[in-house]
């Protein structure tokens, strides 16, 4: 797991050309895993090799929900959009996808977690893994992914300034 994380961290190093980015990305892993780990607890599944199955699942999808999403923020800012405004388009291109991927994958595992059919029991905690790791992520890629994102680059934008001024008083 710890080297499927720095692969996939070194892989998105290199997709958007900087580290602070991917590290961005990286904390929806956790806090959406931890959104699995919780709805297990509140219906009384325990872990196991099917959890776990499901929460790699969930792990992928919010990954792409974050990238696709960073990326339509990191397109903005190209445009010269500032901050907000960058965060606030790209989070209104990137809403109906997001939803619409993560509501489908909900409306998948549900016959699953109403144990309908026959083998339902089995695989009754991996879709309330997914359930609880979607149903977290979205939270985490429509809040706080955008605010930590803001958060990063207003202080690069007032290094770079402060920089700029040190930079003009000596040569002045």
């Amino acid at each position: 797991a710890i080297l499927s994380a720095a692969l996939m961290f070194l892989v998105l190093a290199g997709e958007f050309s900087s580290f602070t980015s991917p590290l961005i990305i990286m904390t929806t892993v956790p806090i959406a895993g931890a959104g699995s780990v919780i709805l297990l607890w509140l219906t009384g599944q325990s872990l196991n090799a099917v959890v776990l199955l499901g929460i790699v699942v969930m792990i992928g999808m919010a990954d792409n929900e974050a990238v696709v999403k960073l990326d339509a923020i990191h397109r903005f800012r190209d445009l010269g959009y500032p901050i907000d405004e960058a965060v606030f388009r790209g989070g209104h291109r990137r809403l109906r996808a997001i939803t619409m991927t993560t509501f489908t994958a909900i409306a998948g595992v549900i016959p699953l977690v109403l144990n309908l059919g026959s083998g339902g029991a089995l695989y009754q905690p991996l879709a309330a893994a997914v359930i609880g790791g979607s149903i977290t992520q979205l939270g985490v890629t429509f809040f706080l992914m955008p605010a930590l994102y803001a958060m990063i680059e207003r202080r690069k934008e007032r290094r770079a300034l402060a920089r700029s001024r040190r930079t003009e008083v000596v040569t002045a």
